[in-house]
């Protein structure tokens, strides 16, 4: 449909100076990026993403957002019970988009959901999404990243929701359309009766997903979920494969030289305890290759090193280790590539013997 702005502009800022975090603030009309330099293939990913979530927020909460957020008292604020909808649903929206426009594959959009499943789990999953919306600036704040993870799943099952209810028809997208029709830039609606307003807009059953799932404390039914577009979803299951020999209860950050380091070794995998690693050892090298400053350039180093790997193939770490005088040394540890057993939760592949209709709603879904 029409867009509800005539002109946009992406405003950015790259920096060569490593970097642990980095991101984006959307403003009415433009956003502004700050990010690592990078080549356009190493970073367009994460341009796609970031800059996506900004754009979006043109329909929320640009368009559509209660009292709260239209008269936002910066001295004083005072937080809307649904950063599900301005945030959440923004997020989902910049992943969603880019699988429908194929910018990505579907396994690369599962990837995504995945990750967000995962890191969710880390957090209170039990605190009900409104509670932690009031509370995001105060009780809660530790919270808040949550909006960006079980707040985009959370759009994420009321679009199934919404398509399974209207055969394919009708999904959030063009719910959202409808109440930016609705409200607009000058016109918000009251806090507490959203839910009621979507219900009356939508289906009787999306008022009980919202009293389960948003209001309340219920985790979100994902097997449930994706049954109804014909995706297996299995909570947690076993595989043999190759590893870094580090695991993240293993490791901390040397912040001064911005490296890892092992701070836990009975943490340490198969891989890593065949190295001999120990507490204190500051990772330099990997097969050789020096290990870069933490940053975007580490991610893609580590992919690097795993699909190098080969069973039986020579393995090494190099680190700086403390000797028996308290001096620094590096050492060089050695050990053949094996094959590690670990859990993958949140696994989510297509079911190829999906029904017809299970079919037609996850091609409703994701734009097939």
């Amino acid at each position: 449909g029409q867009l509800p702005v005539d002109k946009y502009a992406f405003l950015f800022y790259f920096t060569d100076e490593p970097v642990m975090s980095y991101g984006a603030l959307e403003h009415s009309y433009s956003s502004m990026y700050y990010m690592p330099e990078q080549s356009i293939e190493q970073i367009k990913g994460e341009l796609w993403d970031i800059a996506a979530h900004e754009f979006f927020h043109i329909v929320t909460p640009l368009n559509i957002h209660s009292e709260e957020i239209h008269d936002f008292d910066f001295n004083d604020p005072k937080m809307s019970r649904h950063l599900w909808l301005y945030e959440g649903m923004t997020e989902y929206f910049a992943g969603n988009a880019q699988v429908k426009g194929k910018l990505i594959s579907v396994d690369e959009y599962f990837k995504v959901i995945r990750q967000k499943m995962v890191y969710s789990m880390q957090l209170n999953d039990t605190l009900a999404f409104t509670e932690l919306s009031l509370g995001a600036l105060g009780e809660h704040e530790d919270q808040y990243i949550n909006v960006y993870q079980k707040g985009a799943l959370i759009g994420m099952s009321l679009d199934i929701l919404l398509r399974d209810l209207s055969d394919g028809a009708y999904g959030v997208q063009n719910m959202m359309a409808d109440l930016s029709k609705e409200y607009g830039k000058s016109k918000y609606f009251e806090d507490e009766a959203l839910f009621d307003i979507i219900t009356a807009l939508t289906y009787p059953e999306v008022r009980a997903f919202f009293a389960n799932y948003v209001e309340g404390s219920k985790p979100l039914p994902y097997k449930e979920i994706f049954d109804k577009v014909g995706v297996n979803f299995t909570g947690q299951e076993m595989v043999l494969d190759y590893s870094l020999g580090i695991t993240q209860a293993s490791i901390d950050v040397d912040v001064d030289r911005m490296k890892l380091i092992i701070k836990n070794e009975d943490q340490l995998d198969a891989q890593g305890k065949a190295l001999g690693l120990k507490n204190g050892d500051i990772l330099l090298a990997m097969n050789t290759l020096e290990i870069p400053p933490l940053g975007p350039e580490t991610q893609e180093f580590i992919y690097g090193i795993m699909e190098s790997m080969q069973e039986g193939a020579p393995y090494s770490i190099t680190v700086l280790r403390s000797d028996d005088n308290d001096q620094m040394e590096e050492v060089v540890l050695e050990t053949a590539v094996i094959k590690v057993e670990h859990s993958i939760v949140n696994v989510i592949t297509l079911n190829t013997d999906a029904t017809p209709r299970q079919v037609k709603i996850r091609n409703a879904w994701l734009g097939l």
